[in-house]
């Protein structure tokens, strides 16, 4: 779909899926989109990007337990 294609180029849209999967519990798919989001960025965005990774970091960790 739309939202898809914008995914692909948009931190800012790969950052809001990645919060919301993160919300619904899918933290695999959530630390993909975060990954994403961060890969992305090339100057401003709309996410705090230390928060981003502090999170990717989290989900990362708990995944390696």
């Amino acid at each position: 779909g739309l939202f898809g294609k914008w995914v692909g180029v948009s931190p800012d849209y790969a950052y809001n899926l990645a919060v919301s999967l993160d919300q619904l519990g899918q933290r695999s798919a959530a630390a993909a989109y975060y990954d994403r989001a961060l890969t992305l960025v090339n100057g401003s965005v709309l996410f705090d990007t230390a928060a981003a990774r502090q999170r990717l970091a989290s989900l990362r960790a708990a995944a390696a337990q």
